[in-house]
């Protein structure tokens, strides 16, 4: 990543709006960002990391606190950088938040980041320590305990993932430590509830086991013997219990029978008290029935009124038939006089329904020439809406055709670019081909034998080889690589150059036809304008095919008004005539039904009952007078019957009582039933005796299955628990003798050689051979954490020591070499990334002026090919041997300004 162009906009201490070009700095080599104390250098470089990653690159740096405090509340605080990655340019803008006025807009920091990290390779993090060496962190770096290393290295490659492993190790280490104990203190808690008789001879053995006195198997013989013996009594018990449980039978079937007999004679009592009541309710019941006997001359009465009545019965017939014949006549008429009005009203309503049509065509009469006009326009409407979606889609091709042009012209860019750096190479190496030639003649000449060159056969000083030269077959694949880049570049020239002439064409045809259905318009406005015309002319055609189709209706209803015209005037006719003709029918069936009113009127003045229905009804009330009667007298008949059965019933059970207690035997109750609660007495200790027998015995047994099984699972967890604690320790670094290492410091250790070897390599240069960083491989001591300690080798005196012996030059030095091998190495951890710019913030002030230049020979080096090395730094010699500055000066009226010198 190469910064091309940095913009800000009261930021930090940059007011109004400051632009950078960085481009003036070039490609590679080293510049100076220097200024006054305080002015904004390092602010510069939280700039760029804010815009890319939405954060400053200090962690004591928050996003409000960017905002500029010298800025106008109307100028808008932002950011945008442009820059360079792997052959692309590209532009992104932040705003940080802080107090201003509520603007309608969208935010999408976090897809924003996440692009720059897709794009780029590494985050925020690693973007700090690979793009920013600042000398006080890694200064702390360099002087940092193990544990203190640990959590640097932590959060730089995620080696959190083996400290899991360890915490995980631990913990199951220490879990199936306590199962373990949780099981043997299962095991007590079983021994400590095997129960015996207070007065059994195996008490005082028990009580050892419950003390820990004896050994597991002595344990589960003495339950075995327990449980036997328990056993045996309770056999012995229940023989027992099974006899008295007899006796108890025999004595509760005598006492049984003595019940009966006290039954039996209740019973009796009870009999003779009913059949008194029995024969009492048999005398009122005879009386009753003598009663309803007396009735019947009543009853004789009813029966021949019935048969009077029933007689009359036919004479009702003809009065029916008479009322019935009146009443249908009345029916008709009352439907004439129902349909004649029904004929009047459809005639008034048809009448109303001819004149409302006529209106309606009236106001239909011009609705076919308005359907044509319509139709007209909406016609137009469709054609123009045609031509302007070709001409959209054909302004959508020509975007597409612009983006394809885009492209090539970026391949062609990248293509020539890779032909100039081919070409570039071949050059180079043809030039050191051909510098190399003296080296390679005289690997080919011998003592005596003349020179090619110059004839002579001795040769005292011969040239020699450089071990860098190329050979000629080297040269050839260079010239060859060359060549196909060039060619490439060449084809893809034409293949941009021939998009280039078909996008042309294509905006000048658009322009074109733009002029004729637009008036006219640029191609950068047009498709805009196509896109709201397009617009425009959809909505044209939907309101017209409402507004025709609104005019069909109007013309088909007009044609519905005409064809329902005709028939109706038709309809007006045939409804007065009807109503006509069914007046003069309706008057002469007036005068029918008067005649036959009076007849019917006639005949019922002779009938006792109004109708047929009237007599049948007053027989059906005499009816039910004789059954209520009748049923009295069966009443009275079958309750004197069922009196007369129930007390002679009762009579028979008390003469079958009064039999079965002169057979029954006499039993002393009294004397049975104290043999019955003495035997009661003895069955309930037994059961007793049985219950404590069942409740030990239960225990015992379920206490010796318990801790056989748990015996068994104890012994196999304390295998697992073994081979995972040492495990643990392993990983832990807690083994006893050895150095505490844990497992993510051991794999850290392998990021920390490799950091320092890369480190050496700068580290060596700036202290101008004397100093060599290590890693320290023996611990001060087995009690502490250890693996991660630095000492370094003094290559001047031969010995090692630690780095904190270090003077401040030399200090600086050291951290700056580990900080750049600490850059190398996330670099390549992060899959090969590479930044081609790099910040250097202050430390130089503490070296002397051979320490400086041995410092900036390293820098120098790290900043050739295509790297761009910021130092940051006020120190004045700098300023002398850097040409290319960004030079940051305080305004006295707040706030800082920055420039570029070259």
């Amino acid at each position: 990543m190469r910064p091309m162009k940095l913009t800000l906009s009261a930021f930090g201490p940059y007011v109004g709006t400051t632009v950078l070009d960085m481009d003036k700095l070039g490609e590679s080599g080293l510049y100076l960002i220097t200024g006054d104390t305080g002015a904004g250098k390092t602010t510069l470089f939280d700039a760029i990391t804010y815009a890319l990653y939405g954060e400053a690159s200090g962690d004591n740096r928050e996003a409000s606190m960017l905002r500029s405090k010298y800025a106008d509340a109307d100028t808008p605080t932002q950011v945008e950088l442009v820059f360079e990655y792997r052959g692309k340019v590209f532009t992104v803008r932040r705003n940080p938040e802080y107090e201003r006025q509520s603007k309608r807009g969208v935010t999408k920091t976090k897809e924003v980041t996440a692009a720059i990290v897709d794009i780029m390779g590494i985050d925020r993090d690693q973007f700090s320590r690979i793009a920013m060496i600042a000398q006080g962190d890694f200064l702390k770096l360099l002087l940092a305990p193990t544990e203190e290393r640990k959590e640097i290295f932590r959060r730089i490659f995620r080696t959190e993932l083996y400290q899991k492993l360890q915490d995980r190790l631990k913990a199951e280490s220490g879990d199936l430590a306590t199962r373990c104990e949780r099981l043997k203190s299962g095991i007590d808690q079983h021994i400590a509830g095997v129960a015996c008789g207070e007065d059994d001879v195996l008490h005082i053995e028990l009580d050892k086991a419950k003390e820990g006195a004896l050994p597991l198997g002595d344990v589960m013989a003495l339950l075995a013997r327990l449980i036997e013996q328990d056993e045996e009594q309770e056999a012995a018990k229940a023989d027992a219990l099974r006899t008295v449980e007899q006796q108890l039978a025999e004595i509760s079937a005598l006492l049984g029978r003595a019940a009966e007999v006290e039954k039996t004679r209740a019973a009796l009592a009870a009999a003779q008290a009913e059949l008194a009541v029995r024969q009492l309710q048999e005398t009122e019941r005879r009386a009753a029935l003598e009663g309803e006997r007396a009735r019947q001359p009543e009853r004789e009465r009813l029966d021949a009124a019935i048969t009077t009545a029933k007689n009359r019965l036919p004479q009702y017939d003809e009065l029916d038939a008479a009322q019935a014949r009146l009443a249908q006549k009345q029916e008709l008429f009352k439907g004439q006089q129902a349909t004649l009005a029904a004929h009047k009203e459809n005639a008034e309503r048809a009448k109303a329904r001819q004149a409302s049509l006529k209106q309606e065509l009236e106001e239909l009469k011009d609705c076919e020439a308005q359907l044509e006009r319509i139709e007209g326009r909406k016609n137009d409407a469709e054609k123009r809406k045609t031509q302007l979606a070709a001409l959209s889609s054909a302004a959508e091709s020509c975007a597409k055709i612009e983006q394809s042009w885009a492209a090539a012209r970026e391949a062609y860019r990248a293509a020539a670019a890779a032909a100039e750096e081919t070409q570039s190479d071949y050059s180079r190496k043809n030039k050191a081909f051909l510098d190399e030639q003296a080296g390679i003649l005289a690997q080919h000449l011998r003592d005596g034998a003349p020179c090619p060159v110059c004839g002579s056969a001795e040769h005292p000083c011969p040239a020699q080889k450089s071990e860098h030269a190329p050979t000629e077959a080297e040269l050839e694949r260079a010239k060859l690589t060359s060549e196909r880049a060039q060619a490439k570049a060449t084809e893809a020239s034409a293949a941009a150059g021939e998009l280039l002439g078909q996008l042309t064409a294509q905006k000048s045809e658009i322009e074109k036809q733009c002029a004729e259905l637009l008036g006219g318009c640029a191609y950068e406005e047009a498709r805009e304008k196509i896109r709201l015309a397009l617009k425009e002319a959809t909505d044209a055609v939907v309101q017209l095919k409402a507004l025709l189709a609104a005019a069909a209706a109007r013309c088909e209803r007009k044609r519905a008004a005409e064809n329902e015209l005709v028939p109706l005037e038709a309809e007006i006719v045939a409804l007065e005539s009807a109503a006509a003709e069914l007046g003069i029918a309706s008057a002469l069936l007036g005068g029918e039904l008067a005649g036959m009113a009076a007849a019917a009127q006639k005949l019922a003045s002779e009938m006792e009952f109004a109708s047929r229905a009237l007599a049948e009804k007053h027989i059906a009330q005499t009816e039910t007078a004789r059954a209520a009667l009748q049923a009295a007298h069966d009443g009275a008949q079958a309750a004197y019957t069922e009196a007369k059965s129930v007390a002679d019933a009762v009579a028979g059970r008390v003469h079958a009582l009064t039999e079965q207690l002169r057979s029954a035997d006499e039993i002393n109750a009294d004397a049975e039933r104290e043999k019955q609660a003495a035997l009661r007495s003895q069955k309930q200790a037994l059961n007793g005796t049985l219950t404590a027998l069942a409740a030990r015995l239960a225990g015992n047994r379920a206490a010796r299955d318990r801790i056989a099984r748990q015996s068994g699972d104890l012994a196999a967890l304390e295998e697992t628990w073994t081979w995972v604690k040492a495990l643990s320790n392993t990983a832990n670094g807690n083994l006893s003798g050895k150095e505490k290492i844990m497992l993510e410091t051991y794999i850290q250790m392998t990021y920390f050689d490799r950091i320092t070897a890369r480190a050496n390599t700068r580290f060596m240069i700036m202290s101008g051979g004397q100093y060599e960083l290590k890693r320290r491989v023996e611990a001060d001591n087995n009690r502490s954490q250890s693996g991660l300690e630095l000492d370094v080798v003094d290559h001047y005196n031969g010995t090692e020591r630690s780095v904190k012996s270090l003077s401040g030059g030399e200090s600086f030095q050291a951290s700056l070499a580990l900080a750049l091998g600490l850059s190398d190495e996330i670099q390549s951890y992060a899959g090969g990334v590479r930044l081609d710019t790099m910040f250097v913030d202050e430390g130089f002030g503490s070296l002397d002026e051979e320490a400086l230049r041995q410092a900036m020979a390293a820098l120098a080096g790290l900043a050739e090919g295509s790297r761009l090395v910021g130092i940051i730094s006020h120190v004045a010699e700098l300023k002398e041997k850097i040409d290319r500055q960004i030079v940051v000066t305080k305004e006295k009226s707040g706030g800082s300004r920055v420039q570029i010198v070259v």
